[in-house]
């Protein structure tokens, strides 16, 4: 993780900061200890590795770390599991935001919830561009997403006094971070826009919050993203993609970065709708197989 070299002990507190309030978690003082704890799905090993980094530049120490089957909802799955205890951990996280819950617990209902004082990471608006950088990237490895779809529209345009119907297939692309604490998703449009990203609010009736994060939905935008170094560690996709799991993020935004640069199939026209649908089918496959093995990106889509 070379990029963590040379950063100060607050830069790298902010980077901590970051990954607490992902998929981490923080309990104050017991026992003369505070506990900051990680738990993510079993192929997430590489979120662990930046955690023992960051506390062993930060602590000189490093978390426990092992392998958790958890039950109930859960149905046995397994889990990765870091934790780390020091007396004096809570004392510069407590300084960045004074608190790391991002949603209600247990029985406590959202106005409860909302009561209390909230994650913050107004700490990241006033920082360099370099760690505003990093901390967004970081946060992509742990709850975001980026990936491709093929859609098939019908198009009517009026030219010269006659109507032409016609059919588009069209390569997009999709990328998110999920965040339904209401604070947290405006801190995040706030950080994309301060690194020259146009995020918007994605909302999400059945979340508590009703809110389900913040998207880029331009080329534009993502190639912006994947420019500023794209995904941090070499952390997989989970099993809540049908097509891409197990393969890295790092990889999925080097396939969408070769895939925006043909710009000339991206997009494709038919008269008939059943050629269309045939075409998108063959794409879809074409841009799976491609992504699959990265180093046949470079392939022309239409070829073949």
């Amino acid at each position: 993780m070379n990029e963590l070299d040379g950063l100060s002990r607050t830069e790298l507190n902010k980077l901590l900061a970051v990954l607490l309030l992902t998929d981490g978690s923080v309990l104050k003082k017991e026992y003369g200890y505070h506990t900051f704890r990680l738990l993510t799905s079993e192929n997430s090993k590489p979120l662990h590795l930046i955690f023992r980094e960051l506390c062993l530049k930060l602590y000189n120490k490093p978390p426990s770390f092992r392998r958790v089957i958890r039950t109930g909802n859960y149905k046995k799955q397994p889990f990765l599991f870091s934790e780390l205890f020091y007396s004096r951990a809570w004392e510069e996280m407590k300084n960045l935001s004074p608190a790391f819950k991002t949603s209600p617990r247990y029985n406590q209902t959202t106005r409860e919830y909302l009561q209390e004082p909230q994650p913050d990471i107004s700490f990241l608006l006033n920082s360099s561009k370099k760690i505003r950088g990093l901390a967004l990237r970081l946060w992509f490895d742990f709850d975001g997403s980026l990936s491709p779809a093929v859609s098939l529209k019908r198009k009517v345009e009026n030219k010269n006094g006659r109507t032409y119907e016609y059919y588009q297939v069209q390569i997009s692309f999709s990328w998110q971070i999920s965040e339904t604490n209401p604070i947290l998703v405006k801190q995040l449009i706030k950080l994309c826009n301060s690194l020259g990203l146009d995020a918007k609010l994605k909302k999400d009736k059945r979340k508590w919050s009703g809110f389900d994060g913040i998207t880029l939905s331009s080329k534009n935008n993502i190639l912006k993203f994947i420019n500023l170094g794209g995904p941090l560690t070499n952390v997989s996709i989970t099993k809540n993609s049908k097509n891409f799991y197990g393969i890295t993020k790092k990889n999925m935004c080097l396939s969408v970065l070769n895939l925006i640069k043909h710009k000339y199939s991206l997009s494709a026209h038919f008269i008939k709708r059943d050629n269309a649908e045939k075409y998108r089918e063959d794409l879809k496959k074409r841009i799976i197989n491609l992504i699959l093995k990265p180093h046949s990106v470079a392939a022309k889509l239409t070829d073949g």
